[in-house]
C-alpha cells in the first residue's frame, strides 16, 4: 500500500482503481450523472471481487470471465438489466486501459440471452400520461390547500402537469426557475 494519495480528479470524473494497471480515470463525458458514476464504481468493484475469487485479472478481457460474472450477477438475484449495466462499466474500463474487449462475443451474448430467458424481462410499455380527469383525482386526494403540505402538493401537481415535466425535472426545480404567470 502506498502513502501517496491519488491526484485529485476533474469535476465529474470517475476513478476506477485497478490492481493490474494504475487507476483509470473515466472522464465526465463518459459517465455523466452521479447515478451512472455510482453504478460504474459499484459494478467495477463487484467485477474485481469476482475476478479475484476466480484467480483472474479483471482487465484480461476474456468472454469466459465476463460470462461467469454475468451468471454470478443473475445468481445474486440482480435484475436482468444489471449484468448489461455492469458490462458497460467493465467495457469502459477496458477501453481506458487500451485492452480489447468484445462485449458482443457469441459466448457472452448466449449467456446474457439465457439469463434473460430464465429470469424474464419486465414489459417495456410506456405509462399513459395523466389527463385532466386523473389530475382532478390526484388534487382531490391532496391535504387541504390551506395547509403547507396541501399547498405544496397542489403546486407541484399543477406546475408539473401544466409544464409537462417529468418527475426528475419537477424535483429539480428551484424557486428561481418559476415566475408568477405573466411576469418575466
Amino acid at each position: 500500500m502506498s502513502d501517496v494519495s491519488p491526484a485529485p480528479l476533474p469535476a465529474g470524473a470517475l476513478r476506477l482503481s485497478t490492481t493490474l494497471f494504475s487507476d483509470l480515470v473515466l472522464p465526465d463525458g463518459a459517465a455523466r450523472g452521479q447515478g451512472t458514476r455510482h453504478a460504474y464504481r459499484s459494478a467495477w468493484s463487484a467485477y474485481e471481487t469476482c475476478c479475484a475469487s476466480l484467480g483472474r485479472e479483471p482487465l484480461a478481457g476474456g468472454p469466459e470471465t465476463l460470462a461467469l460474472y454475468a451468471v454470478r450477477c443473475a445468481d445474486r438475484g440482480l435484475a436482468v438489466s444489471s449484468p448489461r449495466v455492469h458490462l458497460t462499466a467493465i467495457g469502459a474500463a477496458h477501453r481506458l486501459a487500451g485492452v480489447a474487449l468484445d462485449l458482443r462475443h457469441p459466448r457472452l451474448v448466449m449467456v446474457l440471452e439465457g439469463i434473460a430467458r430464465d429470469k424474464g424481462t419486465r414489459p417495456r410499455g410506456k405509462a399513459a400520461a395523466a389527463g385532466p380527469d386523473v389530475l382532478r383525482l390526484m388534487l382531490a386526494t391532496c391535504p387541504s390547500p390551506t395547509t403547507p403540505l396541501g399547498a405544496r402538493n397542489r403546486a407541484l401537481l399543477l406546475v408539473g402537469f401544466g409544464a409537462a415535466l417529468r418527475r426528475g425535472e419537477l424535483t429539480g426545480l428551484a424557486l428561481g426557475d418559476v415566475a408568477p404567470f405573466g411576469l418575466h
